[in-house]
């Protein structure tokens, strides 16, 4: 008798065009169709994003992972245009995870480069890379973190994917903060745990004494910085980290966008 393996991959996709999925055993190969006018623009499994965008095979479906593919006209007239960025150092980055549906502009033609980023927004960042199942999410993990199911709550199940995850924290009290701002090391640290979580190889350290103000880094942060360094996820400016500076929309987007091409 044929064993029957459950396929435990979750497969989440925008725009026009099809993911087929052939099983033989525990070996699952999805192919990608672009429907007439569009193309492939990126597709990423378990939050890395995948050189070939044709297809992908999981050797074993039987494991939970993810699939995110992104389909974008030919003509690129879907892509957003923003007005406020096109001059602005982090435009190829922020134009990266505009096209990939990870991080969208504060309007249609506007980015907002240099305004500041929430807890609540990195945390909703990190599960739309991990194109997390959102669906079981119905309990409010924190106080100030509530009524999650409904859909006028942008954050909220994120927050809870995250959280239960152990991306995130909260910060005492069991409250989150979600409108609080990210600071340059928080963000290295949530990225840190996200890559564990998603079974990124997270060994790689780089000495951060090269940094005139590395004293400033908490000891929290100090492992995943010396990671985000050394996979050049985070860089300096001017000769210094800036760990306790509030991490911009641009920063978020650069750092994101080097973390999923990896």
């Amino acid at each position: 008798t044929a064993v029957s393996y459950t396929n435990k991959v979750y497969v989440s996709k925008s725009g026009s065009g099809t993911v087929s999925c052939v099983q033989t055993g525990k070996q699952a190969a999805y192919t990608f169709t672009p429907a007439a006018g569009y193309k492939v623009t990126g597709a990423r499994v378990n939050g890395t994003a995948l050189k070939t965008l044709t297809g992908y095979t999981f050797t074993d479906c039987t494991k939970d992972a993810t699939l995110v593919v992104v389909f974008g006209k030919t003509d690129g007239s879907d892509l957003a245009v923003f007005t406020d960025s096109q001059s602005h150092w982090a435009i190829s980055n922020i134009n990266y995870v505009a096209a990939n549906g990870i991080f969208g502009g504060t309007s249609k033609t506007t980015f907002s480069p240099n305004a500041p980023t929430t807890r609540a927004m990195v945390a909703t960042l990190l599960s739309r890379i991990y194109g997390a199942n959102l669906s079981s999410y119905t309990a409010d993990p924190f106080v100030d973190v509530t009524d999650i199911t409904n859909k006028a709550n942008w954050y909220g199940k994120h927050v809870a994917w995250a959280a239960e995850k152990k991306i995130v924290g909260g910060v005492g009290n069991s409250k989150f903060d979600p409108n609080g701002y990210v600071t340059r090391q928080q963000l290295a640290a949530m990225l840190y745990r996200f890559a564990g979580f998603a079974g990124r190889d997270t060994s790689a350290r780089a000495s951060l004494t090269g940094f005139a103000d590395h004293k400033l880094v908490q000891s929290y942060a100090v492992d995943a910085l010396q990671w985000a360094v050394a996979n050049k996820i985070i860089g300096g400016s001017n000769g210094k980290l800036n760990p306790n500076g509030t991490a911009t929309r641009a920063e978020v987007a650069t750092m994101l966008a080097r973390f999923v091409k990896g």
